[in-house]
């Protein structure tokens, strides 16, 4: 991912490529006059709204099963389509026979 910054001699804006998922302080050399200088990278967090989630204002919520591997792990366990509540059915969950299975072959 490339970012654009603005060197502080120059004042030019240049193409920088950081590292990925490095946080603090880079050394970095301006292709347009060569003078070093230091960049801070810094990972953020943005918010947005995902869309109504009407069981947290009353109504029901809206269940669905999560599907992952392996298909075992994720037997009895839903997830509410609306605001990512979870619950576990101890009822459907795997059995250790069906556990052992999986892992025995």
């Amino acid at each position: 991912m490339s970012e654009t910054i603005k060197c502080p001699y120059c004042e030019e804006y240049v193409e920088f490529q950081p590292d990925e998922h490095y946080e603090g302080y880079e050394e970095y050399q301006c292709p347009k006059c060569s003078k070093n200088f230091e960049v801070f990278a810094e990972v953020t967090t943005d918010y947005s709204t995902v869309g109504k989630a009407d069981c947290l204002n009353g109504a029901a919520h809206k269940w669905r099963q999560i599907v992952g591997l392996p298909e075992f792990h994720f037997k009895g366990k839903y997830r509410c389509e609306d605001c990512s509540a979870e619950k576990t059915v101890e009822a459907e969950m795997a059995t250790k026979e069906e556990m052992d299975e999986y892992f025995n072959r």
